[in-house]
């Protein structure tokens, strides 16, 4: 088991201690991803090296589900403790706010983790999940792509801070590619959800435009 600290899944490569022929090249190379990145590593994921590109979408998703599971884990504790009947209302409300602040501090909001996937991971025509291609926004009986990819990414960062965590056998290697092509679907799939449904900042422009009209109308009526 390694030993809990701040940046236990992220760790720059020395920049003094390596020449250019000693540094790694990145580790991603799924075909969704374009195929091998073959640009130098300057940090580490879960062990692995990655480019300045990659390794900030792979640092993103470490972090944003290493403290999404803390603060599932925290939920769980003070649960816990209520159902014993545990007396302490200190420790108790000690216990309920600490989910939240796993959540605040550390986490990237939605829009900046988007824009990282896309930068990592630019769309590949060709290799774009036919799901995605033919997803319909108005059929309600399936998940969207950006969810069902979206949530296959996040259980792979789950997979694999585990593995590395607990020093699985290199099994963190052999789920990266997973991992590749899932935030490369992913991505893909931020990209078809804004031609098909319109931007995150048309659809507010859109729900603004609205309620001004609402509100003209009512101004009207009176």
């Amino acid at each position: 088991m390694r030993e809990w600290s701040e940046h236990y899944l992220t760790s720059k490569l020395g920049e003094e201690e390596m020449t250019s022929e000693d540094r790694p090249m990145c580790v991603v190379s799924h075909l969704d991803a374009g195929g091998p990145c073959r640009r130098p590593a300057t940090l580490e994921v879960y062990g692995l090296p990655f480019c300045e590109t990659h390794g900030a979408e792979a640092k993103a998703g470490a972090a944003n589900e290493a403290h999404d599971a803390a603060a599932d884990e925290a939920e769980r504790v003070a649960q816990f403790f209520e159902q014993t009947h545990f007396q302490n209302e200190l420790v108790l409300d000690a216990l309920y706010s600490t989910p939240q602040l796993f959540r605040e501090g550390g986490r990237l909001d939605t829009e900046e983790r988007d824009r990282l996937v896309r930068e990592a991971y630019p769309l590949i025509e060709e290799r774009v999940d036919a799901e995605t291609i033919n997803w319909n926004p108005g059929d309600f009986t399936t998940d969207a792509p950006v969810d069902r990819w979206g949530g296959a990414l996040w259980m792979m960062h789950a997979f694999m801070r585990m593995a590395w965590s607990r020093s699985w056998l290199g099994m963190e290697e052999e789920l990266e590619p997973l991992r590749e092509r899932c935030a490369a679907q992913f991505a893909a799939a931020l990209v078809y959800s804004d031609r098909k449904l319109g931007t995150k900042e048309q659809r507010r422009e859109a729900r603004e435009r609205a309620a001004r009209l609402r509100t003209e109308e009512e101004e009207a009526s009176r």
